[in-house]
């Protein structure tokens, strides 16, 4: 079980990206421009305190004993009791 203090989950294949560029990104077509932080930035994060993943869906939310089950299997325990929650579209 992971217990980071912070988690950004993303269905999505690829990193978090800034939504409101997307008619620039048309017009160009370079998705890297959208990103909000580099891949590399993600990874120098520390692990106990923020983690991230792509691809992989929440798929259950346990409010009793504050767990997060994701598409993967993964398993995370979130100690604090608030949690941001965004549904594509």
């Amino acid at each position: 079980m992971l217990t980071p203090c912070f988690v950004l989950q993303g269905e999505e294949d690829h990193l978090a990206y800034n939504r409101v560029g997307l008619s620039d990104f048309f017009q160009h077509r370079s998705v890297s421009d959208l990103f909000l932080q580099s891949a590399s930035w993600y990874s120098e994060q520390l692990p106990d305190r923020f983690a991230f993943s792509v691809g992989e869906r929440v798929t259950e939310i346990d409010p009793v004993h504050k767990n997060v089950y994701t598409s993967k299997g993964n398993v995370y325990q979130c100690v604090r009791s608030r949690r941001l929650l965004s549904k594509p579209s």
